[in-house]
């Protein structure tokens, strides 16, 4: 880009899922850690948007985002589908979801390099949980999965090539969780 871009779309987003959520979904336990964890990489990556925060400063976010939804929401991967359902020990279980959840948000925020890149595979990805989820019958992951595809829908309006605005740490670490 030859001239500067706002770096603040994770913001607009994080209201754009914040606030209907609250308005519309239950908020139960597991909900509720999802949350504390959206609002610390807010807060890491609007920090890092600021000022290029290093990398463990980073992770130390991501280790806190991810232990306070495990902890507050009770959020963990407690069976594998590998030919058939294995459910894993506690120590495991934990490693787990752990792995997953710093991993995967580290993913998106990696794929963050290219206009609507990271905004359209999350997009992608979200239409396909809700739609499983419909199928499923889980009302609540249905709602969550609707809610944040509308709030990045509405953000890759303004990032489609070429970009008036981009997400920044905050807002592909936030689609990424």
């Amino acid at each position: 880009h030859s001239i500067p871009v706002p770096r603040v779309g994770g913001l607009a987003m994080a209201v754009g899922l914040l606030l209907p959520t609250l308005l519309t979904v239950e908020l139960t336990p597991s909900i509720r850690g999802l949350l504390l964890g959206l609002v610390v990489l807010l807060l890491f990556g609007l920090w890092d948007d600021r000022v290029n925060l290093g990398y463990r400063t980073k992770f130390a976010g991501q280790v806190l985002a991810a232990g306070l939804c495990m902890v507050v929401g009770n959020v963990h991967v407690g069976t594998l589908m590998v030919g058939s359902m294995i459910v894993l020990p506690q120590a495991v279980s934990t490693f787990v979801t752990f792995v997953f959840l710093v991993g995967i948000t580290n993913a998106v925020n990696l794929a963050d390099g290219l206009d609507g890149l990271a905004g359209g595979l999350v997009l992608l990805c979200l239409c396909a949980i809700a739609l499983f989820a419909a199928i499923s019958g889980n009302i609540t992951v249905t709602e969550m999965a609707l809610i944040e595809a509308g709030a990045v829908l509405g953000f890759l309006r303004f990032n489609t090539h070429p970009a008036r605005i981009f997400m920044g740490d905050s807002g592909s670490q936030m689609l990424g969780f």
